[in-house]
């Protein structure tokens, strides 16, 4: 059996929306992500993006805290 052929993929280019911060492609009129919200849904989906990234990095510390207690253990291991 042959392995799978991984072809690149063309990324397209993107842009920053102003109002919420997410990229999206530049050959959209509108951001797809808040283009047909209102400020206050807008509002609301920047919020929960700052959730979503507060999270994100909570458990970015906590595997590097992890990988440096275990790290140690492995360490003392070989005394």
């Amino acid at each position: 059996m042959k392995p799978p052929i991984f072809l690149p993929t063309s990324k397209k280019p993107t842009t920053q929306c102003p109002r919420c911060g997410l990229r999206y492609p530049t050959d959209e009129e509108k951001c797809v992500h808040c283009g047909d919200l209102s400020d206050a849904e807008v509002r609301s989906l920047r919020a929960k993006i700052e959730e979503q990234h507060e999270a994100h990095t909570n458990l970015g510390r906590l595997f590097i805290t992890l990988a440096a207690i275990l790290a140690v253990v492995m360490a003392l291991a070989l005394l």
